[in-house]
C-alpha cells in the first residue's frame, strides 16, 4: 500500500515536464527583455532617483501607514487647537507704529537705547590683582613650601 507522500510525489513528478517548459519560456523571455552584455547601461540620474523614492516609500512609508497616519492627524489637530487658540491681541500689537507712542514713552525709550550705546562703548577690562588683597602678601606656592619645610 502506497503512503500519501508517494501518491502527492507520483502527481508531482507528472507536473515535471510542463514546469520545466514553463521555466524555459520564462528565461528565455526574460533574458531577451534584458540589455546585451556588450552594450554598456547608461543611467540616468532621474530614473536613479524616482527608483530610490521608490524604495524608500515602499521601505519606510509603507510598512507604518497606521502610524504614519497617526502622527499627520495628531499634527492637523495641533494646528488647529493653536490657530483656535491664539489670542487676537497679537495682531493688534504689530499695528502700533511708533509714531502712536506716548512722548513719555519715546523719552524712555530714547534713555535706554543711550544706556545701551554707552555700556557698549565703554572698554571692558579685568579688574587689576593687587598683591595688598593676598592674606600673607606671598604667592600659594611659596605658602606651600613653607608649610611643608616645618
Amino acid at each position: 500500500m502506497k503512503h500519501p507522500r508517494d501518491v502527492i510525489l507520483d502527481r508531482h513528478r507528472r507536473a515535471e515536464p510542463r514546469l520545466n517548459a514553463v521555466r524555459s519560456a520564462v528565461l528565455s523571455l526574460s533574458q531577451t527583455q534584458h540589455a546585451k552584455p556588450d552594450t554598456p547601461i547608461v543611467e540616468n540620474r532621474c530614473f536613479v532617483l524616482a527608483q530610490v523614492a521608490a524604495a524608500f516609500w515602499r521601505e519606510l512609508i509603507l510598512p507604518c501607514r497606521q502610524i504614519w497616519i497617526g502622527l499627520a492627524a495628531i499634527w492637523v489637530f495641533l494646528a488647529v487647537v493653536n490657530f483656535q487658540i491664539r489670542p487676537p491681541q497679537q495682531a493688534q500689537f504689530a499695528s502700533v507704529s511708533v509714531n502712536a507712542l506716548t512722548p513719555e514713552i519715546r523719552a524712555q525709550l530714547i534713555r535706554q537705547y543711550e544706556l545701551r550705546a554707552s555700556l557698549l562703548e565703554s572698554d571692558i577690562t579685568q579688574p587689576e590683582e593687587n598683591k595688598d588683597d593676598r592674606p600673607s602678601g606671598k604667592l600659594r606656592s611659596a605658602i606651600r613650601r613653607e608649610w611643608m619645610a616645618a
